[in-house]
């Protein structure tokens, strides 16, 4: 799948299964082909519900993030860190390079590879189940 992203505040829903999931293996290629690669990033958001779920997400410049949305008083989804901002030597940097983002959730166990390589695992029991999503931020909001 190819597509053109303009710049936006939220996050773009590339993809979106349509039934709830609580266990699965994922892993998408991901190639950024346009913009400034310090303002880009995309990934999966996991077990992703109208209270909130996960996010995954990795960047041109050779860094990955992993957290979670819970909802705020307003109603509007806000982002928690599990695993700031981090570079990663498996991640390919640079615009047009590939770079293959897998995810796997078993229970509360997580296990993030990076071009084949494990890049964290960690645990958290928040969200159970939910929706999959792949997702594009062309804005570079650091949410």
């Amino acid at each position: 799948m190819r597509g053109f992203y303009k710049t936006r505040i939220d996050a773009y829903y590339v993809l979106k299964n349509s039934g709830f999931m609580d266990d699965f293996n994922a892993s998408i290629t991901i190639k950024f082909t346009d913009s400034d690669e310090k303002l880009i990033t995309a990934g999966f958001y996991p077990r992703m519900t109208n209270e909130g779920g996960y996010g995954v997400y990795i960047s041109p410049i050779g860094s990955y993030n992993i957290g979670y949305f819970t909802l705020d008083e307003k109603g509007d989804f806000k982002w928690s860190n599990l695993v700031d901002w981090t570079y990663h030597a498996s991640i390919r940097k640079d615009i047009n390079t590939t770079n293959r983002l897998r995810m796997i959730c078993d229970g509360e166990r997580f296990r993030i590879y990076l071009n084949g390589v494990l890049a964290t695992s960690l645990r958290d029991n928040r969200y159970r189940i939910g929706k999959l999503h792949v997702v594009v931020e062309p804005n570079g909001k650091r949410i």
